[in-house]
């Protein structure tokens, strides 16, 4: 009996679009957010192109940080 073989036997790697930190800034209402707050959660990151998720995780980050209200 011959066994039918389905071609590729390796799982399709999908890859996310990127994009550049000046887009992910002018479109920071995608995250709910503003583009200030989006220029604050980027500006620590070192790469110059992101991922969706690598921009709201990114953000979430940022937005859990304690914020220092003044040095006394």
């Amino acid at each position: 009996m011959a066994t039918k073989e389905t071609g590729n036997t390796q799982a399709e790697k999908v890859t996310e679009p990127v994009f550049s930190k000046k887009d992910l800034i002018a479109s920071a209402a995608v995250f709910g957010t503003t583009p200030v707050l989006m220029t604050g959660a980027l500006y620590g990151v070192k790469k110059d192109e992101l991922t969706k998720k690598e921009a709201a995780d990114a953000l979430a980050a940022f937005l859990k940080k304690p914020v220092h209200k003044g040095v006394k």
